[in-house]
């Protein structure tokens, strides 16, 4: 259960931060090697009892973007840190935060305390302009190296980008093109929105799978509601630089 609200939290979190920024066009060019500008860095993977560790793939660095209200950041103490460092290996910034190995669970009488060999972590902090690296480290062994930089990805969706109109019960191809000027692997999420939801900055995930191709399936179930107001939003990482494009205009489902 504890997995599932992780997973759950991270995309809404993901989802969010898209939804606040807006999507921009044309191919951004980064410092080589280092971020251009702040930006809000959205990380998270798994710390093992074995003193090792991996990261999620991917992570998200979203610009102009504010910190969510998860709970999600760094308390600022701790054996484990996250630290920013710049092209030279300086640092940045640096993040603490503790991890204990055992969770607890309700049982008769109270609370029963179970161990475990790996947690999962989710943060949000502030990369600055000019990180180069990003570091999760316990004590000074360093766990994960994680490169930034480099330049942004772009994504522009081919359909439905407005005006089509789709029926329920029948199944659809979401079809988009994926541009990355470093040749990285690129991931995707997918979402949808209605002017409702706009409003109030939330979406509705398409898919908990970060996907690799340009294209998905989508079954539009009975349980849509019929309406003119509906957009797709696709957020796509490098691992880390992050952009979106959401349909031109708002398509049918009838």
């Amino acid at each position: 259960m504890k997995w599932l609200i992780v997973i759950i939290l991270l995309f809404v979190i993901i989802i969010a931060g898209c939804l606040q920024e807006p999507s921009t066009s044309g191919q951004q060019q980064g410092l080589k090697g280092a971020l251009a500008e702040d930006c809000m860095l959205l990380l998270s993977g798994t710390i093992f009892k074995d003193d090792s560790a991996v990261a999620d793939k991917p992570w998200h660095c979203f610009k102009d973007r504010k910190p969510s209200s998860m709970g999600n950041i760094p308390p600022g103490y701790g054996n484990y840190s996250i630290v920013l460092l710049d092209k030279d290996g300086n640092v940045l910034d640096e993040f603490k935060f503790s991890v204990s190995f055992f969770y607890m669970i309700e049982s008769s009488g109270g609370y029963e305390t179970v161990p475990t060999d790996r947690v999962p972590f989710m943060f949000e902090i502030l990369a600055k302009k000019g990180t180069s690296e990003v570091l999760i480290k316990h004590f000074d062994k360093v766990l994960i190296r994680e490169s930034m930089g480099g330049n942004v990805p772009t994504v522009n969706i081919i359909f439905p980008n407005g005006g089509e109109e789709l029926e329920r019960g029948k199944t659809y191809t979401i079809k988009w093109e994926g541009y990355d000027a470093d040749d990285d692997e690129l991931f995707y999420t997918l979402a949808y929105t209605t002017e409702e939801m706009r409003e109030s900055e939330l979406a509705i995930p398409l898919t908990f799978d970060n996907l690799k191709e340009s294209e998905f399936s989508w079954f539009i179930h009975e349980s849509y509601e019929p309406a003119d107001d509906y957009q797709i939003k696709i957020i796509v990482s490098d691992g880390v630089n992050t952009n979106t494009d959401t349909s031109d205009e708002t398509f049918t489902i009838k």
